[in-house]
């Protein structure tokens, strides 16, 4: 049976954010209006040991140049250059390894994969909204989209 992670994410995830890359976030409500897509960036951590699940992120590409700016400490000029990429891996990874320190218990170990990343196309933006448990988070007016999905465990 999956868990419902969505009050550990909602809670994590802004101060993880806010932390590595220097961006702050507020979640907003699911049931309002669908935000518009705009061309992002996916990472995806596959989710391994007592708890199985992924974690997924979708990045604009806006805001993966500000969180790589904020990191890297450079002027990012390709917002799908690797600079972008690379950025949107390690925030994935980041706040991948954290919450599977969250879910695990003190004799089970939980750990993600090295994430995954890929410019997303509009129908990966919609599938994403549309799937349980993502949670939506606005920087600004851009919209990030987070999603945990995991089974196993007491959590």
């Amino acid at each position: 049976m999956p868990l419902d992670c969505r009050p550990v994410v909602a809670e994590a995830f802004p101060r993880l954010l806010a932390g590595f890359g220097m961006v702050f976030c507020e979640p907003i409500d699911p049931r309002g209006p669908a935000p518009r897509w705009e061309p992002a960036l996916g990472a995806r951590a596959i989710f391994h040991g007592s708890h199985r699940g992924v974690f997924e992120i979708l990045v604009p590409f806006s805001v993966a140049s500000e969180i790589a700016s904020n990191v890297l400490g450079i002027d990012v000029q390709e917002p799908a250059g690797m600079s972008s990429r690379e950025a949107v891996r390690e925030l994935a990874s980041v706040v991948s390894g954290h919450l599977a320190s969250l879910l695990a218990s003190a004799n089970s170990g939980c750990r993600p994969s090295v994430p995954e990343v890929r410019v997303l196309d509009p129908d990966s933006w919609t599938a994403m909204l549309e799937a349980d448990g993502t949670q939506i988070f606005m920087i600004d007016d851009r919209p990030m989209l987070v999603r945990l999905s995991v089974e196993g465990g007491s959590r």
